[in-house]
């Protein structure tokens, strides 16, 4: 019975000297600050593990031209979107990312065209 508590014992100090270890060794710095110094207006959505520069090049309302860059700045992808945002940096604050392909991530989903749309003759019309 004795060794069995100073075994679990050992176990007990070894864990708290292993988790003590793993804390001190973890970074708890502030996020750098992302920029890209050729393009001021594009903004960063990411994380440590990578992410994109958007940039909200054109609006035509309710159709916004965005450019999305790697970190090192070169164009990823490019197009139109379509949201009911009445100005360019209300559609800027929407986006939440892109993973590829043909959408972009908003707090709504948006379908990202290559060329902007023809609007539709009720869209012309003012209320």
């Amino acid at each position: 019975m004795k060794y069995v508590q100073r075994l679990f014992t050992a176990l007990g100090i070894l864990a708290l000297t292993a988790l003590a270890a793993a804390f001190l060794v973890m970074d708890f710095s502030a996020d750098t600050e992302h920029s890209l110094s050729a393009y001021p207006n594009a903004q960063w959505r990411g994380g440590p593990d990578g992410g994109a520069y958007f940039e909200i090049t054109q609006e035509q309302l309710p159709y916004f031209h965005v450019q999305i860059r790697h970190e090192n700045g070169d164009l990823w992808k490019e197009g139109w979107f379509r949201l009911n945002a009445a100005t360019k940096e209300k559609a800027l604050s929407s986006i939440i990312g892109y993973d590829g392909g043909g959408a972009l991530s908003l707090h709504q989903n948006a379908e990202l065209f290559p060329q902007r749309p023809l609007q539709k003759a009720s869209e012309l019309e003012k209320p």
